[in-house]
């Protein structure tokens, strides 16, 4: 009680919440830097994550799914993701998938799977390997597994190309089997070919015609 018998204020409220932090009504609405970084660290980090949990689904089923059909399943378990997300989860999960066993082959270069058997944990190791490839490693000294290793294409298939086609031709056909191919596009007859090339163009999308003489005739 104060001299004259009033009660303090302060005893009534209870002690004060010094660690309190108090928004003003211009900053209500905004979201502290450290939480828009985290939230934005997080959004990048979710399609590598789909993309890591898509490989374990994949290496899970010894290769027997096709990897595009994994993927598809994934994605559709990920409805908040947004197109660019999608892009870049498939292009991490397809680009490891299609080239599995170079990077297998890294990972056991570079001991960075180590003594792991958490199915997770390889394929971090084996995106991991993806991202650190400069080509630079020791391959098989075997004809068919070194070109297996280096393209990623699987080993009965590339000492088959070898038999078949030759040393240079087989290499040049398993290292294409791997890498991305282009989409192709048939313009309906009643379009413009060349309004479709300006419409795409602008949306920043590179297109080139096929030498003559290859493809399907427009009617």
């Amino acid at each position: 009680r104060t001299a004259d018998g009033r009660v303090q204020q302060q005893i009534a409220r209870g002690p004060p919440h010094r660690h309190a932090h108090r928004w003003s009504p211009a900053t209500r609405h905004m979201r502290p830097p450290l939480l828009v970084a985290l939230l934005a660290s997080a959004r990048a980090l979710a399609p590598a994550a789909l993309a890591r949990e898509a490989l374990v689904a994949y290496r899970a089923s010894e290769e027997n799914v096709a990897a595009d059909k994994v993927l598809a399943r994934a994605l559709r378990g990920e409805s908040s993701f947004t197109d660019a997300q999608r892009r870049v989860a498939a292009d991490v999960f397809l680009g490891t998938a299609t080239r599995l066993r170079r990077y297998e082959w890294i990972c056991a270069q570079r001991g960075l799977c180590g003594a792991a058997s958490d199915a997770t944990a390889v394929a971090a190791a084996l995106l991991r390997a993806r991202d650190e490839d400069d080509g630079a490693y020791t391959w098989p000294a075997d004809a068919d597994e070194r070109l297996s290793a280096t393209s990623g294409a699987p080993l009965w298939l590339c000492a088959r190309w070898r038999r078949d086609l030759g040393e240079a031709v087989a290499a040049a056909v398993a290292d294409q089997s791997t890498r991305r191919g282009p989409v192709t596009l048939r313009v309906r007859d009643d379009v413009s070919i060349g309004a479709v090339e300006e419409a795409l163009a602008a949306a920043g999308v590179v297109t080139e015609r096929p030498p003559a003489g290859v493809g399907a005739p427009r009617a």
